[in-house]
């Protein structure tokens, strides 16, 4: 107690010295937005909105409940109001920070003041008699958003950010729900990534951080397409994704259409505030496609607090690499009054190859090339109205793939294809306008969205045409040109609110409107040179993807501790495919075909339900248990592709789980737990018909049921050390039955592993003056997974043995300058993801880039 007293004194002396710089901040107007919730919430949240440090004593504030505070405010008045019947007041630290104390006079807490009611205790979070906090004694209710060390990329729960001598640990924020949320509050399995790591350590695209987060799994396609999966709900690269992508809650790519809807963005992190992979159907809240998980980028928001900036350039190297990479990355935050403010991004990156080809004499002809940046403009228009504007542009490309061929003569990082195969590009191009309204008892949230997603890939198509080829052209090498390209237009209103004190209810309508176009090339051509000899085929493709969807989601709060969530969403698809117009000599001489042929467009409509029921447990403030029932969908199709059937169905997911989050000791640990089942019907695979040419159609049944558990542990102000692992068995539970693809009972889905974990670690250390060390290491571990399900004239399918990867950083920190060295894959370890059985070319292998190192010099202002 004489220490705390101590402290309290000191703190109000500190006062005295920083009331002239505090005043002119304290009585500055800002805009509030707290419901009434426990006081601990509305702290940290005042300290969020207000761009301030708020500290506490936990003891001080447990148990106290805070009223609803919305407006234009000053800091002053907004304490006021928070603090109101609960027996305390606030002194100023300085121009930023404010501490909680008890009221002048007051021997006690709890007392009523100045005729306010007096506070109220939640019974859940009262503390045991006599039990004792070893936490430090105040606690900083804001989270600090600085660049601190943190043990890897990914967050899996939630505390408060405690001051830089304590060791709790920092608390997340996520908007999973469609609203921001502690994490630890979301009854959702969500894994959050931290994009400063993954800049600064070099790991820029999905590949090279997927192992990060639980039960998220990927592997390359045949045509340079990435196949996600969460949870092992996949079945290939060329069906429709089971993974939905988001960009600022606007769905972005294809929902459906073969070759398209498989082409996954992949966003430089550096335009990022941060990523969040949500796993288990989201169906109810975010429609298609979404069976098996998604993945939301969330850019940062521009600020009118003041102006900040930062920029970062770095180099890189490869093992086997054939040039030095490099990026270049800058922002910067403009205010230009207290309702408007801009900020401004933008980068350069060159990713060194390491992939030679024999035949052409290229070294690292993989080197990839990217560039781009972003724009955002917030402008609050009035205490109770805001609007987003926002334009991200991205682009890469590459001179060839990072395939390799097994072959007599050819050695590691070594490949035979003609002249030009696998060079790619792509290009991500995503608009927004969002607008919220407070209208008192309720909020309006309207999010438009247009987005265009475009692909240009080269790739070699001498094992399926050669033959053509060399017959009609005396070459033995033949290329594709596949360029394509998504528009997509989205809007989605919500509205929220509550009906009564234990009743909050959201309600949405949802457009989106798509049309994809896809095209293909084949030619034969000189493989050494390139040269084009002639064109023996050429198809048409396109369609278009309409959707209408309403969606409700209801939470009662049954008591204090305990709530109920009850969520639909009622979709109506339209998809419509166009006529196919094939042309070509392999029509007339080897398929025996009339060219051109045209193949009938085809239609495919319908409408799909699904829901979520999740009950919820609070055991404390910081300890949750859940139960979650829900479900999701891919839309069905048609095909128009000579010999296939006209159409396919939507296939469904339903994910039952048991999950806990919890944070104990005093914030220094945090859990995340989760068991499931999903049962999957109608299932969408790729097909294939006696000409080669691919289509969607349904198989069987299948099931995925695994365990995941997550933990964070902050054992000292200056160690964090985290883990997960997962286990996940994913099999078919029937067979498929009238399919050319083989199936079975029991064969095990794509591209899954049983087994994966991840444990990382992160140390900093003062070393002199203000110069600090930082240090850590990740040690990720995959399992083994089988590849795509084959023709019944060759079922056998490629194995992927586990692999284990290690990577190191280490730095220091200056003032506003940082420091860093890494090195990912330090054991250049060879993990085969890809090619194999089932690829076009059966003897390529794709493997994880091999050992890759930098540094990176970061600057803050």
């Amino acid at each position: 107690m004489y220490g705390r007293s101590l402290l309290l004194t000191i703190c109000t002396a500190a006062l005295l010295i920083s009331t002239q710089t505090s005043a002119a901040r304290a009585q500055s107007t800002l805009s509030v937005d707290l419901p009434a919730q426990p006081l601990i919430e509305s702290l940290r949240e005042l300290s969020s909105q207000a761009n301030s440090n708020v500290f506490f004593e936990p003891k001080l504030v447990e148990g106290l409940q805070a009223p609803a505070v919305k407006g234009q405010v000053s800091m002053d008045e907004a304490l006021t109001r928070v603090l109101n019947g609960t027996g305390l007041s606030f002194t100023y630290l300085d121009d930023n920070t404010v501490t909680i104390i008890p009221a002048a006079g007051l021997q006690t807490r709890g007392a009523p003041t100045g005729g306010g009611a007096a506070p109220t205790r939640d019974s859940a979070s009262d503390p045991k008699e006599g039990q004792q906090s070893s936490a430090a004694s105040f606690q900083l209710a804001q989270a600090d958003h600085a660049d601190a060390a943190q043990s890897s990329t990914l967050a899996t729960s939630s505390s408060a950010q405690a001051p830089n001598n304590s060791a709790q640990l920092q608390e997340v924020v996520v908007t999973a729900q469609k609203r921001e949320e502690r994490l630890v509050d979301v009854p959702i399995p969500v894994a959050t990534i931290n994009t400063d790591k993954l800049t600064e350590n070099g790991q820029v695209l999905l590949r090279d951080y997927y192992a990060t987060v639980p039960g998220l799994s990927i592997a390359p396609g045949p045509t340079n397409q990435q196949t996600l999966s969460i949870r092992g709900i996949t079945t290939g690269s060329t069906t429709n994704s089971t993974v939905a992508f988001l960009i600022d809650d606007r769905p972005y790519g294809a929902s459906a259409g073969l070759g398209m809807a498989a082409q996954t963005p992949d966003i430089d992190p550096g335009d990022l505030e941060r990523i969040e992979v949500l796993r288990g159907p989201q169906g109810t809240l975010y429609g298609d496609n979404a069976m098996g998980g998604l993945i939301k980028y969330v850019t940062k928001d521009p600020s009118t607090d003041g102006y900040s900036g930062r920029a970062e350039v770095g180099a890189t190297g490869v093992y086997n690499g054939a040039a030095a990479g490099f990026d270049v990355h800058a922002s910067a935050n403009i205010p230009l009054s207290n309702l408007l403010a801009f900020r401004i991004s933008a980068y350069d990156r060159q990713d060194p190859g390491y992939i030679d080809n024999v035949v052409t004499h290229q070294d690292g002809l993989n080197e990839e090339r990217a560039h781009g940046g972003m724009l955002s403009a917030l402008l609050k228009a009035a205490d109770n109205f805001s609007i987003k504007l926002n334009a991200l542009y991205q682009h890469l490309q590459s001179g060839g793939s990072a395939e390799e061929v097994l072959s007599p003569g050819l050695g590691d990082f070594q490949q035979n294809f003609p002249y030009g195969a696998g060079a790619f590009a792509r290009t991500v191009q995503s608009y927004g306008l969002t607008l919220k309204a407070d209208f008192g008892d309720i909020d309006l949230t309207s999010v438009s969205g247009y987005s265009i997603n475009t692909f240009r890939y080269f790739p070699d198509a001498t094992t399926i045409f050669g033959s053509v080829a060399q017959k009609y052209y005396g070459t033995a090498n033949a290329i594709g040109i596949s360029p394509g390209d998504t528009h997509r237009v989205t809007q989605e209103l919500r509205l929220s609110g509550k009906l009564s004190q234990g009743f909050d209810w959201l309600l949405g309508g949802f457009y989106s409107h798509e049309r994809s176009s896809y095209p293909a090339n084949y030619f034969a051509i000189i493989g050494a040179t390139g040269q084009y000899l002639g064109q023996f085929l050429h198809y048409d493709q396109s369609n278009t993807f309409e959707e209408y969807a309403a969606f409700v989601n209801l939470t009662y709060h049954v008591t204090e501790r305990f709530d109920i969530q009850l969520g639909g969403r009622e979709s109506y698809a339209d998809f419509n495919g166009s006529p196919r117009k094939e042309v070509g000599l392999y029509y007339t001489a080897v398929a025996h075909l009339p060219s051109p042929t045209i193949i009938p467009g085809a239609d495919e409509r319908g409408t799909v339900f699904t829901y979520a029921v999740t009950p919820t447990f609070k055991l404390s403030r910081d300890f949750m248990v859940y139960a979650r029932v829900a479900s999701g969908y891919r839309p069905g199709g048609a095909n128009t592709t000579t010999g296939a059937p006209m159409s396919y169905a939507p296939d469904k997911t339903r994910n039952y789980e048991v999950g806990t989050k919890a944070d104990f000791l005093d914030n220094t640990l945090s859990i995340d737990t989760s068991v499931y089942y999903i049962d999957w019907s109608d299932i969408q695979i790729q097909l294939r018909t006696p000409l080669g040419f691919a289509y969607s159609g349904n198989g069987g049944k299948a099931k995925s049921e695994g365990v995941e558990f997550s933990a964070t542990l902050r054992p000292l102000a200056d160690t964090t050390i985290a883990a997960w692992v997962s286990y996940d068995d994913a099999r078919l539970t029937q067979d498929f039955v009238n399919s050319p693809t083989f199936g079975l009972k029991g064969n095990v889905i794509p591209n899954t592993p049983e087994y994966s974990g991840n444990i990382s670690a992160d140390q900093s250390l003062p070393l002199w003056h203000d110069w600090t060390g930082f240090i850590g290491g990740v040690v990720s571990y995959v399992g083994d997974r089988t590849g795509p399900f084959q023709p019944k004239t060759a079922p056998q399918r490629q194995d992927f043995p586990s692999y284990t990867t290690v990577d190191l950083h280490t730095g220091v920190t200056y003032g506003t300058w940082k420091f860093s060295v890494y090195a990912n894959n330090l054991g250049n370890t060879r993990a085969l993801i890809g090619g194999g059985l089932g690829y076009y070319e059966p003897a390529t292998r794709i493997y994880i880039p091999p050992r890759t190192y930098g540094v990176s010099v970061i600057t803050k202002f």
